[in-house]
């Protein structure tokens, strides 16, 4: 009898320290899976931000260009009579390049604009 209660105690033991695996893998299972979810989140944000960057970056260097062909028209003597117009032109031209500038509002208005994700320690599986 004492052997069959040891027996079925052992059992039993297995099956905890069984179940106790399980539950420590499927565990380890969610962390990958949200792991997994925050990298790709992580990623994707990346991706946004750096195309972001590039294009802003492209906008910038036109407006750089225009704002020196601009420089140049104003620097550039014209005929009297259309000195007005130049003027006109010169304060209109500005205004079009200035609304384009990624950084109208500022450097810091700018640099809010992106969300910089990270993946927290925690999450890594390897850690």
């Amino acid at each position: 009898m004492a052997k069959i209660v040891a027996t079925i105690l052992l059992k039993v033991e297995e099956e905890a320290k069984w179940l106790e695996e399980c539950r420590i893998h499927r565990e380890l299972e969610e962390k990958q899976i949200e792991y997994n979810r925050i990298r790709n989140l992580a990623i994707e944000k990346d991706t946004q931000n750096f195309e972001k960057f590039v294009k802003d970056y492209n906008v910038w260097q036109k407006m750089t260009k225009l704002n020196e062909f601009i420089a140049l028209i104003k620097n550039t003597t014209v005929n009297p009579a259309i000195e007005a117009h130049k003027q006109e032109w010169l304060k209109w031209a500005k205004e079009k390049a200035n609304q384009m500038a990624p950084l109208k509002l500022g450097v810091e208005n700018y640099l809010t604009k992106f969300e910089i994700v990270t993946i927290p320690e925690e999450f890594d599986p390897d850690n």
